[in-house]
């Protein structure tokens, strides 16, 4: 299953969350059957599946969409508009809806995403095993950063290697700031795919923006 993001931030699991607990007027039984990903609102969501849309409105989730493909079903939830109009086939990394907050039981913007086999629900975290694009990522590789997975960019091996081999001035930097010379493969994505300079990279205040935006994208405050 791929992931419906480009940028992939989760604010609830599945499951008994502390949240659901506290909550359980909005949860049956404390557990929150689904994902919750932090987004902001207009936020293009990508189908994790092929299958068929069914749109509709709900007091509790707003406007909705399900995807269907035979026996399994992804549901989401809270959404600002949708892009694919009426029931259509889609497939895997197309285009078909904004996030927003809609509906009763949303705190702010986000997309709640449950999977479901039959009807019952399943813990969606361990099936997926792409991003957006199709790019395979590892069993647990999907919640790590967005630079981790090269800003959703295909792997250019060349300039990896310049980087983390061929770049003597570099190695004397690496070894300075985390004592082994080689640039671990985040900070080496960062250099490659995001076009950071190693001045912004070896800032530890501007972690979460290299580890998540490319250079392009970042926009200051």
């Amino acid at each position: 299953m791929r992931l419906p993001f480009r940028q992939i931030d989760i604010t609830q699991y599945y499951g008994p969350t502390a949240f659901a607990q506290a909550h359980k007027e909005w949860y049956k039984n404390g557990l929150h059957l689904g994902l919750d990903f932090r987004c902001k609102e207009g936020t293009i969501i990508y189908s994790p599946i092929d299958g068929v849309t069914k749109t509709y409105t709900t007091v509790a989730g707003g406007l909705s969409m399900e995807i269907i493909d035979g026996n399994k079903k992804v549901f989401i939830c809270h959404l600002q508009e949708k892009i694919v109009q009426g029931d259509k086939l889609v497939k895997a990394g197309q285009p078909i809806a904004y996030s927003g907050k809609s509906g009763k039981y949303t705190t702010g913007p986000h997309l709640h995403l449950s999977y479901l086999v039959n009807g019952a629900h399943q813990n969606p975290a361990p099936l997926f095993d792409a991003l957006y694009t199709g790019e395979p990522i590892k069993n647990k590789d999907w919640e790590k950063t967005y630079c981790y997975h090269r800003y959703g960019k295909k792997p250019n091996l060349l300039e990896e290697v310049k980087i983390r081999f061929k770049n003597p001035w570099l190695h004397k930097q690496c070894q300075k700031k985390y004592g082994f010379p080689i640039p671990n493969g985040e900070v080496t994505n960062a250099l490659v795919y995001g076009s950071w300079d190693w001045e912004t990279v070896q800032d530890d205040s501007m972690y979460q923006v290299w580890s998540n935006l490319t250079k392009s994208e970042y926009v200051p405050k």
